[in-house]
């Protein structure tokens, strides 16, 4: 075979031929294999990560939690109640929560123990107080039941991934039969304060393209309503995990799967659980009982993925998540400035004023001298960097005439030092005509000025025309609607 080349001609022996047939091969499988989509592996079968088409109109937006709304009810941000708090809590739920025992935090330990982790691969909520799961000594009880003899302070149970099917937003069956279990467990054990935790997010790109944000925004509004309603509390770690722009899991909080949380995604919601507590009276029956030796949850109680209708081959509770944990830094909180006033008496001339101020911890940034001789009036502006205020206050020859008395916000970027060198802005002040003897709106008080010698001074009233201020568990596998789930007992 004879190839020209750059003017050249060259021929290509039997072997040169099929080592160029090879390359060209082996290019040509590269760039094939760079088109295919991603795969992943889950429950022992290779699966095709893909965006979901269902998840095309979806509105990140649309399916925030209004904190407002449900301000009693959402576990607001608390000071870290440290690892006791987790001790001293019982996690109960479906594979994400049984991850919690299969995946390492920082310092090489499982984020839980055998002791306060009770999470079941493949269950959805009907099964909570149904199917038995937990073994201890003395045998294998359902969730419900082993809460009492565990005799938890608060439970923190999270469930709904496995009953999640499409992008519908009704809830209305799915809130019945959950809060019907969750009242199981309070019924049987009143002592202990519930938490009800949101549904985890899902990654954009995932191998259950049935499992829909869009669902799982509705179902977490619709789980905030029903613990308002019953009096629980609600977690809303949704907030830790979701990307807030897209509304999506964040990047690296799940593994390839796109469905459980990776040792990223479970340390930001561990992190979040400390920081977000619920802690009250400890008001259980003292003594407490005895409680049997725990040995775990029991393995394969399902045999088939609820999400997708498929044997399970493997126990997604194990999937291996390989990337170390990255510390997130937390933005640094909004300041708002309260304007309060102050002001400081024996300041007989400006310079006097201002060096009062420095000395009280504050920044002048106003200044202006009214008047002439005694009845000159210094009006001061200034910035409380301690207490983060501001403030404004009308001297008149070292004496108090008159203040400005309005509390407002003030956003602390609109807070500006004036130069020395600038000529500052300040309220006007207006001399008004010598009062007459009738009372005159004895809203405000005002002093007499400063005595003298001679010549008498008339006695004036100040008015201050002020400037309006600045407005200021382990997740399930994947899977099929809840309602429809069977169980093995």
């Amino acid at each position: 075979m004879k190839i020209k080349f750059k003017g050249k001609t060259y021929v290509l022996t039997t072997y040169g031929m099929i080592a160029f047939g090879c390359l060209a091969a082996v290019v040509v499988g590269l760039i094939v294999a760079m088109c295919l989509p991603k795969k992943a592996k889950t429950n022992g079968q290779v699966k095709v990560v893909e965006e979901s088409k269902l998840d095309e109109s979806y509105d990140a937006k649309a399916g925030k939690i209004d904190k407002e709304r449900y301000a009693t009810t959402i576990l607001g941000k608390s000071e870290d109640a440290g690892k006791e708090y987790i001790e001293t809590t019982l996690f109960l739920g479906d594979s994400n929560t049984a991850r919690f025992l299969r995946v390492n935090d920082k310092d090489g330990k499982p984020f839980t123990t055998v002791n306060n982790t009770i999470g079941v691969v493949g269950m959805g909520v009907d099964a909570i107080g149904s199917v038995p799961c937990m073994q201890f000594a003395s045998g294998t009880f359902t969730m419900v039941k082993s809460v009492e003899i565990i005799q938890p302070e608060r439970i923190i149970i999270t469930f709904g991934t496995n009953n999640l099917s499409g992008n519908s937003t009704d809830a209305t069956s799915f809130i019945e039969r959950y809060s019907k279990q969750l009242k199981s467990i309070v019924n049987i054990y009143p002592s202990v304060d519930l938490i009800v935790n949101a549904i985890p997010p899902v990654a954009k790109r995932r191998a259950y393209p049935n499992v829909t944000m869009t669902q799982i925004d509705a179902y977490n509004i619709a789980i905030a309503k029903m613990c308002e309603k019953e009096g629980w509390k609600f977690l809303d770690s949704s907030e830790a995990l979701k990307d807030e722009a897209t509304g999506f899991a964040k990047d690296g909080y799940m593994i390839e799967d796109g469905l459980h949380l990776s040792a990223n995604g479970i340390h930001a919601l561990f992190k979040y659980i400390r920081n977000h507590a619920y802690i009250t009276e400890d008001d259980r029956p003292k003594p407490l009982k005895d409680i049997p030796v725990m040995n775990g949850v029991k393995q394969n109680i399902f045999t088939t993925n609820p999400l997708n209708n498929e044997k399970f081959e493997e126990d997604p509770s194990a999937l291996e998540a390989t990337a170390p944990i990255v510390e997130e830094e937390e933005a640094s909180p909004v300041v708002e400035e309260v304007v309060v006033q102050v002001s400081f008496s024996d300041c007989t001339n400006l310079a006097a004023l201002q060096a009062k101020a420095s000395a009280n911890g504050y920044s002048v940034i106003k200044t202006e001298v009214q008047g002439q001789g005694p009845v000159e009036t210094f009006v001061l502006g200034a910035v409380d960097h301690t207490n983060k205020t501001v403030s404004y206050s009308i001297v008149r020859s070292g004496t108090v005439k008159e203040e400005v008395v309005e509390e407002v916000k003030q956003p602390a970027e609109e807070v500006k030092e004036v130069e020395q060198n600038e000529t500052p802005v300040v309220p006007p002040v207006q001399e008004t005509k010598e009062p007459e003897k009738e009372a005159v709106e004895p809203a405000k008080e005002v002093s007499e000025p400063a005595e003298v010698t001679e010549p008498p001074i008339v006695p004036t009233e100040v008015k201050v025309v002020e400037e309006a201020p600045a407005e200021a568990s382990v997740v399930e596998s994947v899977g099929g609607p809840a309602d429809n789930q069977e169980t093995n007992e």
